[in-house]
């Protein structure tokens, strides 16, 4: 088990490894199947989401993860791109005055 917070303060993700030979990481809400994660004030944290996602990138090329196991959506069989996207899509949103998933608080303009 390690821990992954971002999408919230106490998120965990699991490696197993299959009686198949195959290692799969069950990752939760950290990193969904389809889409992106919320990251909400006060409980989520972008800088921790996106060192999560380097952390599970390196867990998945060490440790040879063929499947991530996400809280909602299909499983992803190509787990290094899907983390390379969601860390690109992430880093944009938050450079991006107009994106809900990095704003803290209440919307104000």
């Amino acid at each position: 088990m390690v821990e992954t917070p971002g999408h919230t303060s106490d998120s965990r993700s699991l490696l197993i490894f299959g009686p198949d030979g195959v290692s799969r990481l069950i990752t939760g809400d950290m990193v969904l199947g389809r889409g992106t994660t919320v990251i909400t004030h006060p409980d989520g944290d972008l800088a921790a989401y996106l060192g999560s996602l380097d952390l599970l990138e390196a867990l998945v090329r060490a440790q040879h993860v063929e499947e991530l196991l996400p809280g909602h959506g299909p499983i992803v069989n190509d787990p290094m791109s899907w983390l390379s996207f969601l860390s690109a899509a992430s880093v944009g949103a938050a450079g991006s005055s107009s994106s809900c998933a990095c704003r803290r608080g209440p919307y104000t303009e």
